[in-house]
């Protein structure tokens, strides 16, 4: 298992942040009551982009990065993840392997993601590094319309379901 390591820690680290620039981020975080996650913030203020910010996590984490405009995605990697889970955590699920699903993030250090995905899917995990919005994109393009309305027609069965099974009951 890797080494537990904060983003703002790798990033004062090497040097791409000031410790300063750190410390005036996490404050600016505070004000958001935990509405944005760290990078954004640094991206907002001008200190990284998003690129820098994920060439860094490679280097340092050693997480490789993807290009995933092109990337053929495989169905089969897509059908192991729900489309609110892919969501919640701007994750892409892109190949699987044998019984080892490779992911793209734009947040590798989050373990509670990985760790979701690992359940849901019944997979060993691998993590790649994407930027956000390719992600975002891969999400709309292979879960689509399809995939939210899947996602709403299981739930209006289930409640659906839920409401005939309450009427029956012994006629009085």
């Amino acid at each position: 298992m890797r080494e537990r390591k904060r983003l703002g820690e790798i990033l004062v680290e090497a040097k791409e942040i000031t410790p300063e620039q750190l410390g005036f981020a996490l404050e600016e975080q505070k004000k958001e009551k935990g509405n944005k996650r760290l990078g954004e913030v640094l991206i907002e203020k001008g200190f990284m982009t998003e690129r820098k910010i994920l060439q860094t996590l490679e280097r340092q984490l050693g997480y490789p990065y993807e290009f995933l405009g092109n990337k053929d995605i495989s169905p089969e990697a897509v059908k192991l993840v729900d489309i609110k889970l892919a969501e919640r955590y701007t994750l892409m699920p892109i190949k699987k392997e044998g019984m080892r699903l490779t992911i793209a993030m734009n947040d590798p250090t989050n373990f509670y993601a990985v760790d979701d995905v690992r359940m849901m899917s019944g997979c060993d995990i691998s993590v790649v590094i994407a930027e956000k919005s390719e992600i975002q994109q891969c999400i709309n393009k292979y879960y689509g319309v399809r995939g939210r309305i899947g996602d709403a027609v299981t739930q209006m069965t289930q409640e659906a379901g839920g409401l005939a099974t309450a009427g029956r009951g012994p006629k009085v």
